[in-house]
């Protein structure tokens, strides 16, 4: 979509899908270097599309996807009134523009028309007369569901998927094969009778100037001195560690905790270590790992085991100024206790700052036939044998006697290969938490993952992109092997 897009010659492109952000920072990425400029926004409850303006209306486009999300009281309308600042709001849905009429500021509320028409099945005559008597004024809008009329078909397949149907039932979707991406002139000609209209797209276009990659990085915030609690709880711990403490352990955890302080970790170090004591506390083996380890203060706050002197490992390692990403403290924990322990962190911080990352599962060979198989009627017997031999790489002719229509296999064997590597659904991270001194869904949308617990719906790589730092809290069972192996030795001495 965004090299159709760029190549086109369009100025600017907006990402709108249903109720979420997941492909938010994606896009952003995606744009750089093409002279094309994003624009976010979501479809929100099927009703009104909220296009972003500025940082405060990013907020508060993800507290309503938020509180969609979770609330089970949701009200679309009092939402969109309490959070309308930095928002643009585009409805085609006759009862939501009167509910919100008045309500909002002078220039946030549009009636949309969209061609075509789509699913709102609301007559242009009475959108107009709806706009007249509100006093609103009409922007024109097309929705986008696949680059190039040649994809209408994956498209179907896809849908089919999505909604576990049937591609044979498909036929009632026939209306969105006009869904593909339009140059400006065909624009321009599918609106020529409302240039009034489409001179409102150009100006809501230019004045959503928000940036999702200039977010600022955010630490969580747990102490109102975090440099001196965080020296002070070092350097108890080096006196525990060392006894007495060499001139060169003193001069490197100066060196370190200065750095700290200045790269703005002091309470990330602050959570991590109050995470740690607290895990130790329900008796099952904890133990800081990766780069962490090459950190003195990691070592004297009890994060990590290693003495990194002893092992000449360089704190620059872990963190140091030249770095443009931002490292995890990783803690694995006894399986038998890390959800104990996540718990305790949203507890103890707040259910309203702390969430897991997302994983984006994506369709590999298999996955991606199966899907599509079963969406367009080939039986289930035989599957296997099928997507063994695809994800082996095996010519056709190598496949034997599988009773498959050849045609209909082909097709399925084409779609496949075409979305390998697309979404198929929103898991939890393994162990990727995230902790914010604010309501953390005033920086991602939130939503609540199959197993109860909150989640963001953004994954790692988007969380860092939008300036989120995460902590792994991770689940190791051969941690807890050795911890009963050395447990059971001890009964058996």
């Amino acid at each position: 979509l965004v090299r159709k897009a760029a190549g086109a010659g369009l100025a600017a492109i907006a990402l709108t899908d249903e109720n979420n952000l997941y492909g938010a920072a994606a896009l952003f990425k995606e744009v750089q270097g093409k002279g094309l400029r994003p624009i976010l926004g979501a479809i929100v409850g099927g009703k009104a599309v909220l296009l972003v303006q500025n940082a405060l209306g990013y907020a508060n486009l993800c507290e309503i996807l938020s509180r969609r999300n979770l609330d089970t009281g949701f009200i679309l309308d009092e939402h969109i009134a309490r959070c309308q600042e930095g928002l643009f709001v585009l409805t085609p849905d006759l009862e939501l523009a009167e509910r919100l009429a008045g309500r909002l500021d002078a220039g946030r509320l549009w009636m949309e028309c969209l061609r075509p028409a789509g699913d709102s099945g609301v007559p242009e005559r009475q959108l107009f007369e709806t706009a007249r008597r509100l006093g609103l004024g009409v922007v024109a809008s097309c929705d986008v569901y696949f680059g190039d009329r040649r994809d209408f078909d994956l498209y179907q397949v896809l849908h089919a998927v999505r909604t576990h149907g049937c591609l044979l039932n498909m036929h009632d979707r026939a209306s969105q094969s006009a869904g593909y991406l339009r140059t400006p002139e065909e624009f321009e000609q599918l609106f020529q009778d409302l240039p009034a209209a489409m001179q409102a797209t150009g100006v809501i276009s230019e004045s959503c100037s928000f940036n999702l990659l200039d977010l600022p990085t955010v630490f969580p915030r747990v102490h109102k001195d975090p440099a001196g609690r965080l020296r002070e709880q070092a350097r108890q711990g080096a006196r525990s560690r060392y006894g007495q403490i060499p001139s060169r352990v003193w001069q490197r955890l100066e060196t370190e905790i200065n750095l700290i302080v200045r790269m703005g970790f002091a309470d990330y170090f602050l959570v991590v270590e109050d995470i740690v004591r607290h895990a130790r506390t329900l008796g099952a083996p904890v133990s800081g790992r990766g780069s962490g380890a090459s950190s003195v203060v990691a070592y004297c706050l009890g994060i990590t085991n290693v003495d990194p002197l002893s092992y000449n490992l360089p704190f620059e390692r872990f963190l140091n100024e030249a770095r443009d990403d931002y490292p995890d403290l990783d803690v694995d924990l006894c399986w038998r206790i890390r959800d104990r322990v996540i718990d305790y962190v949203y507890r103890k911080y707040g259910r309203d700052h702390v969430a897991m990352v997302a994983t984006h599962v994506t369709m590999q060979p298999r996955l991606a036939f199966r899907e599509i198989a079963r969406a367009m009627g080939i039986p289930h017997a035989g599957l296997t044998r099928i997507a063994d031999k695809l994800d082996l790489g095996l010519p056709r002719e190598q496949w034997g006697d599988l009773r498959v229509d050849p045609d209909i296999l082909a097709k399925a064997v084409g779609f496949a290969r075409r979305c390998e590597g697309f979404p198929h659904h929103v898991s939890v991270h393994c162990g990727g938490i995230v902790v914010t001194p604010d309501p953390l869904f005033h920086r991602a949308p939130l939503q609540r993952a199959a197993k109860g617990v909150v989640i963001m719906q953004f994954d790692k790589d988007a969380a860092e992109a939008v300036g989120l730092v995460k902590l792994d809290l991770l689940g190791n069972r051969a941690l807890s092997s050795v911890s009963e192996s050395v447990h059971l030795a001890g009964e058996t001495r």
